[in-house]
């Protein structure tokens, strides 16, 4: 067995719990995918811990970690506030992460689906908000992307406020919703991929999340047959086939 691939998370939510446990979620899935051995998945994270990081120094801690692929987490933050200095910051340290290495594979979630469609031209915008699980639909394309042409339709968690409004060129409409028409991107060319849903959601959220009300009546069930953790299984294999 090779050596394993370096898998850098970088989290940019603002709250610990919250954070660590979206890390957490995507951690299990990878432990229990076939892939586990793999990849050795690093968090870098940039509001919180012992050693918080600027998001400004993507690109230098991705080299530092000799990163051979990128997830980019959900956050508090919204992509909306381009006056924020720390929302700007995370553009700045995103566009240079991807000059840096371009064939190197990076799925966003949430926030980070969202952050990757502006970088490349696109546009969000502020909506009521949602959370809870939506039922989310495959357009034309997300039929033939390898990630996600196994599922007839997908079942995932959400929570957001911000959703893309328009689709920047060069970008593929994986999958749509009935209340958010863009829940899947994917680059025509590039290894990038990401998606507006939570795949690494776990029941954990009842005990963090600001919206504890709402996932409190979630039952385990729900949480039990979500596509997160296959859906994840999905990119840790694209990830391996597209690294270079």
């Amino acid at each position: 067995m090779g050596a394993k691939r370096r898998l850098i998370y970088f989290d940019a939510m603002v709250d610990a719990e919250t954070g660590i446990a979206f890390f957490e979620g995507v951690q299990q899935s990878l432990d229990a995918s076939p892939f586990a051995q793999d990849f050795d998945l690093i968090p870098v994270r940039f509001n919180y811990g012992e050693r918080p990081f600027s998001p400004r120094l993507m690109a230098e801690l991705a080299r530092d970690y000799d990163a051979q692929a990128i997830i980019l987490s959900g956050s508090e933050k919204n992509t909306t506030e381009t006056q924020n200095a720390w929302v700007r910051d995370y553009y700045f340290g995103l566009e240079r992460l991807l000059e840096d290495a371009p064939d190197r594979p990076v799925f966003g979630i949430c926030f980070g689906h969202q952050a990757l469609a502006c970088l490349f031209g696109g546009e969000t915008a502020r909506f009521s908000y949602k959370s809870g699980f939506a039922t989310i639909q495959l357009a034309h394309q997300g039929t033939r992307h390898p990630v996600l042409k196994h599922f007839p339709k997908l079942r995932l968690g959400v929570t957001h406020g911000d959703h893309v409004v328009r689709i920047p060129q060069g970008f593929q409409l994986l999958a749509t919703s009935d209340y958010c028409d863009c829940q899947a991107l994917a680059h025509d060319t590039r290894p990038i991929l990401s998606v507006q849903g939570h795949p690494e959601l776990t029941s954990e959220i009842r005990k963090v999340s600001s919206e504890k009300e709402t996932w409190a009546n979630i039952s385990d069930e729900e949480f039990e047959k979500q596509d997160g953790p296959k859906f994840l299984e999905g990119v840790f294999a694209w990830m391996k086939e597209k690294i270079v």
